[in-house]
Order: C-alpha cells, then structure tokens, then sequence
C-alpha cells in the first residue's frame, strides 16, 4: 500500500438494529448462504441464558452449531490461539460474535487468523491484515464501554 491509499474496506452487507434482532440470526445466515456457525461467546453469558436465544433460533432452522466460550474479559492471545483451535477442529462457514467488546473481538481474530499466517500478536496495529477470513456475525448483548 502507497502512501494515501485507503487499503479495502469490506463493509457488512446486513446491518440490524434493535431488541430481539438476535432472533433473527438464522435469517441473517440464510440471507449470506451461511450454515455451520461457531459461537464465541463467554461462560457468564451461558449461565445466564443468554446464549439460548441464538442457539435455540439456530435449532428451529436446523442449523448445527457449535459454542466456544472460553473468552474471557480483556482476552489475551492464549484465549484466540483456544478459539482459533476450536474453529479450526471441524468445518465452520461463520463466526457468531455473542456478548461485549471481548467476544466480539475474539470472533474477528479468530475469523482473521483462521486465513493469515504467525500469530494474532504479530498483528498488533499499524500491521495491516492482507487476508479476510470467515464472515463474522457480530451480536452484541451490551451498549459498550461508558453506558450507565
């Protein structure tokens, strides 16, 4: 990349919005031509239930899934390098990003390290990722850092 270009952008081609809109994900998936999802999410977020919106849309749509939830708060490389391997153990099409910041930046490592070689430290800013991976479902179950 030269000086003053822009690189790619690769937009969303969906964008949702508003309470409930979880329930639509098998749409979402049918709309892109998607069916195997890996969800990466976090344990609290299981205990709570949470989860059982998406998974339960996905069983009625016959959709297979499987869940990751080993992330953690702040993830650090050990947590991609765990879901990265999770992804890696059977064949996935998409990444469902369930939760806060953490798994929705663990669902976008993931998808990009499932397609780029090293590793995710290897690609701390204003290292450019050259390869997108998987689609990336992005879900998120809180208003972001700073709401009260």
């Amino acid at each position: 990349m030269q000086h003053g270009d822009i690189g790619r952008v690769q937009s969303p081609r969906i964008i949702r919005v508003g309470g409930g809109v979880a329930r639509e994900v098998g749409e979402v998936m049918q709309q892109l031509g998607l069916s195997r999802p890996l969800i990466v999410t976090d344990k609290k977020l299981i205990t709570l239930g949470h989860v059982h919106t998406v998974t339960d849309v996905l069983d009625v749509a016959g959709v297979a899934w499987t869940v990751f939830d080993g992330v953690v708060e702040d993830p650090t490389d050990i947590c991609v390098d765990e879901g990265l391997a999770a992804y890696r153990a059977d064949n996935f099409d998409c990444i469902i990003g369930f939760g806060g910041g953490s798994p929705m930046d663990v669902a976008k490592a993931i998808s990009f390290m499932s397609v780029n070689p090293g590793h995710v430290r290897d690609y701390k800013a204003p290292h450019q990722i050259d390869r997108c991976g998987p689609p990336v479902i992005a879900i998120p179950t809180t208003g972001g850092p700073g709401q009260s």
